[in-house]
């Protein structure tokens, strides 16, 4: 098997040393767990404690006939975990963001990419992030167990590691899987928790002391949906901060829903909120999180009945979060909605949408359960366009 590096920078914002028990007591990782993790450990482009680097990636989008539905490149200046600058250049999609103190300015395209767009700098820098997830199950809670299998890839006989949940999913199948060649090299990787969205890796290089892929595509339902091909990843230079300070006209998405859509018994719901191990009494209701909850309410939802700015807010140029106290019941509707914090001129708004949601309903050992919540509801206006004088 290749040796993997010993570098732990490659992996972002996951301290893999948490993926084992801390505690000398308790049994150690097998050691198909202990080679996943440092597998993990070696794979992406370093985002943590790493020196600044400069990556230009081409791609084309395909249809469902395998046609090519769009081509461009995507580009990023990534100078810290806090500081950096992304570019998206195709025919249906443009956009520029910076990142930078906390905060996400965009130019261009105001919403963000979707998949498999989206799923492109993930690829690139955490190809084995929920792989390495899903292992927290296995080495912690006992919730996911790990198996492996052969299957055939490219002529090659590769080891698929899966991670399959001890408690019923729907639809069954692995939280995630990775596969390698005989030579320990990556080339299939799970890009979302128990989906068909995946990765498939034809070449690697190295950089930083870390593997990255080069050339790859995302597969969903076993077709190829994006192809990309890493054109440049080398050191970032010397480079004006300029370049990294947005322009005047750059503004956040003018609305923001906290949270994504992940289903309520997700496999990530199962990482932030563990509960009662099986067979336990299953309580009347629960406390979870503001993004836990966001994960229970479809994009649909959202899409159907999404906040509406006040004409008077905008106006006055009032910007900022609502901050929403929730609770809802087993069939998931929203049962009681109050106020905690945010602007008078927004409050009203952010009550009428939100009590409009249906949430899929959160299951606790297959059972559903009322949840207490709150929701967070951004309202943000772009900056005003600067006065001939200002100019």
């Amino acid at each position: 098997m290749r040796p993997f590096y010993l570098a732990v920078t490659c992996l972002a914002s996951l301290s893999l040393t948490s993926l084992a028990p801390h505690a000398q007591d308790q049994p150690q990782p097998s050691p198909d767990s202990a080679f996943l993790i440092r597998a993990a450990a070696s794979y992406g482009i370093p985002k943590s404690d790493a020196k600044p680097w400069h990556l230009r990636v081409s791609f084309r989008l395909l249809d469902a006939h395998g046609n090519v539905a769009d081509h461009g490149t995507f580009e990023e200046l990534w100078q810290s975990t806090d500081v950096s600058k992304q570019i998206y250049a195709s025919d249906s999609f443009s956009q520029t963001s910076w990142e930078f103190d906390h905060r996400l300015l965009l130019k261009g395209d105001r919403e963000m990419p979707l998949p498999p767009l989206s799923q492109l700098r993930d690829a690139l820098t955490e190809p084995m992030g929920v792989t390495s997830l899903a292992l927290r199950l296995v080495t912690t809670s006992g919730k996911a167990k790990l198996a492996t299998r052969l299957v055939e890839f490219d002529g090659d006989s590769i080891r698929c590691y899966d991670i399959n949940p001890t408690v019923p999913l729907d639809p069954p199948g692995p939280l995630a899987t990775a596969c390698f060649d005989s030579a320990g090299k990556l080339r299939q990787s799970t890009l979302m928790f128990a989906s068909q969205d995946r990765m498939i890796i034809r070449r690697e290089i190295e950089f930083q002391d870390c593997a990255v892929p080069a050339d790859f595509s995302i597969q969903r339902n076993g077709l190829d949906v994006l192809i990309v091909h890493v054109e440049k990843l080398e050191p970032l230079g010397q480079v004006s901060d300029v370049e990294f300070q947005p322009p005047a006209d750059a503004a956040p998405p003018e609305l923001q829903i906290f949270g994504a859509e992940i289903p309520s018994n997700s496999p990530l719901n199962l990482l932030l909120s563990p509960g009662p191990p099986a067979g336990a009494p299953v309580p009347n209701k629960v406390n979870v999180s503001a993004g836990v909850a966001a994960s229970m309410c479809p994009s649909a939802c959202l899409k159907s009945h999404p906040p509406i700015y006040p004409p008077i807010a905008k106006a006055a140029r009032v910007s900022g979060t609502v901050v929403l106290q929730a609770t809802i019941g087993k069939d998931g509707a929203v049962e009681s909605l109050h106020v905690i914090s945010g602007p008078a001129l927004l409050q009203q708004a952010a009550l009428d949408a939100v009590k409009t949601w249906r949430y899929r309903p959160y299951l606790l050992n297959g059972q559903p359960v009322e949840v207490e919540t709150t929701v967070n509801v951004i309202f943000n206006l772009p900056e005003p366009p600067k006065s001939s004088e200002q100019r």
